[in-house]
């Protein structure tokens, strides 16, 4: 959509729209591919990825010039935004590192990142305060988070340091991958560093934009660094969270493609001198990166993880369907589940019955210290749960007195269970290792 938009916008030829379209599917794909085998399932960094994508296309080859703070763009900008923020908060950090790349005078920083920063706080803030949970979101979740994973074990400021866990994370994926991008920064850096020759003649305010250039990039690289390593624990879906800031390494030389780079002013102002790496070169570098996308397609050994996610999605889709008819049979409306997603195939995000929450499962982390809350919350859902189903217990030192509620409360349904082994008996879903509680007085009541 970006290629085809700014090639038929920038009258760009049929050959060079060609590429750019198809390298900007490849590029595409490769993130998607990315995304969903580092966040797959129902993980909302994949989710959340597309708003700040979605953001930074809105403002990569936008003229801030003729933007107002009324400008849909900016507003479209804001809500994008808060769309990430709301899903994870980092998200937010990334989009503003990323969007410095398209940032070359105040006026574009105000109307491509302070505004809809803005906006998207405003819009956040009221969506939470609309649906009660601003409250409880200041006070627990940021309380918890702050003291439990962003000081865990070091300082995120320093672990944002550690690049070489991006670099070496994408080569696991793909080396492919992990060569386009460095192409990229590279390209990138060669793009912002060509008219160095003329810093000396450019006036303050020259080389002050000059300099902000590489500002730019080296924020976008740390900003999406640091979101990586601020839950202070290196999940592969972590690693998500750098993806918007390829994707605007991309869109500075798709754009360098079709529009020539702003360079400084020169001493003889009547000589037009040739960008060294402008359109030409930019073109270059797309035609070099189809090449490799479209030799990676075939390599690639990510097919079969691709096919586990259908088949465990089937599977789950099997399983949910069964807990609905369960509970429609037995007259229940909403259910408790008691494990966390640490493995295994969990069916709680497919069912039409919701489960009961905040606690929806149960981190281990979140039931260590002083934190009160999730006890809680958790034991006023089992008072409230007519229905339990265990895929693993693991609340800490709360665990006996849950197991307690459970055989006190409940009675085990062993027609809807595995066996004792936990293995899964005839004429239960596929790979169904639940063990199924219903309460006493709903038991006697069916």
């Amino acid at each position: 959509i970006a290629a085809t938009i700014l090639c038929f916008k920038r009258n760009c030829g049929k050959v060079v729209t060609a590429v750019a379209i198809l390298c900007s599917l490849l590029f595409g794909m490769m993130m998607m591919v990315y995304a969903q085998t580092r966040s797959g399932y129902i993980q909302v960094e994949a989710m959340g990825i597309v708003f700040v994508d979605f953001y930074l296309l809105l403002i990569y080859d936008t003229d801030a010039s003729k933007l107002k703070f009324y400008s849909p763009k900016v507003i479209l900008s804001g809500l994008m935004l808060a769309c990430a923020g709301l899903l994870k908060e980092p998200f937010v950090l990334v989009a503003v590192g990323a969007s410095f790349l398209f940032v070359d005078n105040w006026r574009s920083l105000l109307y491509k990142n302070v505004l809809p920063l803005l906006y998207g706080g405003a819009l956040g803030v009221g969506a939470m305060a609309a649906t009660g949970v601003l409250k409880p979101y200041i006070t627990i979740y940021l309380k918890y988070m702050f003291a439990s994973r962003v000081d865990s074990s070091s300082s995120p400021f320093v672990r944002m340091w550690n690049i070489l866990n991006i670099i070496n994370e994408m080569g696991s994926f793909s080396m492919v991958f992990l060569c386009v991008i460095t192409l990229l920064f590279i390209a990138v850096f060669f793009y912002f560093f060509q008219d160095f020759r003329e810093l000396p003649s450019a006036g303050r305010k020259g080389r002050l934009l000059w300099v902000w250039r590489f500002i730019g990039l080296f924020a976008g690289l740390m900003c999406s660094s640091f979101s990586v390593a601020v839950g202070g624990r290196y999940f592969y879906h972590h690693f998500v969270f750098a993806l918007p800031f390829y994707l605007s390494l991309f869109l500075l030389v798709l754009r360098g493609s079709a529009v020539e780079p702003k360079l400084l002013p020169q001493k003889d102002a009547d000589n037009d001198k040739t960008a060294g790496f402008g359109v030409k070169q930019c073109r270059i570098v797309l035609a070099g990166i189809l090449l490799a996308l479209s030799l990676n397609v075939r390599f690639i050994p990510y097919f079969s993880f691709d096919q586990s996610i259908t088949k465990n999605f089937q599977i789950m889709t099997e399983q949910a369907e069964y807990v609905d008819a369960l509970l429609d049979e037995k007259g229940i409306d909403r259910y408790q589940f008691l494990g966390f997603n640490d493995g295994g195939v969990f069916f709680y995000g497919l069912t039409k019955h919701s489960p009961l929450g905040p606690v929806f499962v149960q981190d281990p982390a979140n039931f260590t210290g002083d934190y009160d809350w999730f006890a809680e919350n958790l034991f006023k859902q089992l008072d409230e749960a007519q229905s339990v189903f265990v895929w693993d217990l693991k609340v800490g030192d709360l665990s006996d007195e849950v197991m307690q509620i459970l055989n006190t409360d409940f009675v085990r349904d062993d027609a809807h269970s595995a066996n004792r082994y936990g293995l899964p008996i005839p004429g239960l879903p596929t790979d169904f290792k639940y063990v199924t509680y219903i309460r006493k007085t709903t038991q006697t009541q069916g």
